[in-house]
């Protein structure tokens, strides 16, 4: 593609479940991943993807990608809320698909540089589907990508002033449920509720991966669950070691 030239793809239905859809730097990527840094609108699932948060639960949202030559001078008016995100995509091929999978071709491979990308998220219209009526005007959200030398952190841009989407202790899990990653440990048993999900782990995210103009480098990483390892039956009342 032309580094000096805008693209636009053509406004397409999407199909989103519990109010998430996945973006995704790498063909056939998993989308299903423990999602720990973020706000309302992004969570960051890895150095490849993160997971976009919409109104709606289980229905159909408007998205486009509009791909950029360089950092936008502006921050477009219009959104209700708007995050950005970097991410290493060394395929150049960027998709957008519902969290069980739903697709839209104009969404699905779009060119962008290849390398390090930063993602801007634009979302409006954000209304749950108990509260939303056919004079609503449908959800949309659009994405800007533009190429990127050094990574940043990922940070909210316009932060939503009414939350339509919920309470943030709805989308993201509880940390306690990391134990069923814990090596050796029953995913039936239930979780020690001290355990917490620490900076290091054994699946790629952000906090455990350097990053450099040539592609993520991964450091020290391993899930942990704090000491002593120990949890307590909810029906037995006895306790066991991990």
């Amino acid at each position: 593609m032309d580094p000096m030239s805008t693209f636009v793809t053509d406004w397409a239905r999407l199909s989103v479940s519990h109010c998430q859809y996945e973006v995704t730097a790498v063909p056939g990527a998993s989308g299903v991943g423990i999602y720990a840094l973020g706000d309302d609108l992004l969570h960051v699932n890895g150095p490849n993807e993160f997971t976009g948060f919409c109104g709606i639960h289980t229905g159909w949202i408007e998205a486009r990608v509009r791909v950029l030559p360089g950092p936008p001078a502006d921050v477009d008016a219009g959104w209700d809320a708007i995050s950005e995100a970097t991410l290493w995509c060394p395929s150049g091929l960027l998709s957008v698909i519902g969290l069980m999978g739903g697709t839209a071709e104009a969404l699905t491979d779009v060119a962008v540089p290849p390398g390090l990308i930063r993602v801007r998220v634009h979302a409006r219209h954000r209304l749950h589907e108990t509260v939303r009526t056919d004079d609503d005007p449908p959800e949309q959200h659009e994405l800007h990508v533009w190429a990127v030398s050094e990574e940043t952190p990922w940070r909210t841009v316009l932060d939503d002033p009414g939350d339509a989407t919920g309470s943030r202790s709805r989308r993201r899990p509880p940390s306690g449920r990391c134990c069923h990653l814990y090596r050796g440990r029953p995913a039936v048993r239930p979780c020690c509720r001290r355990c917490h999900l620490t900076r290091t782990r054994t699946t790629p995210a952000c906090p455990g991966w350097r990053w450099s103009a040539t592609g993520p480098r991964r450091s020290r990483s391993r899930w942990e669950c704090c000491p002593p390892a120990t949890w307590r039956s909810g029906w037995s009342g006895s306790t066991a070691r991990l």
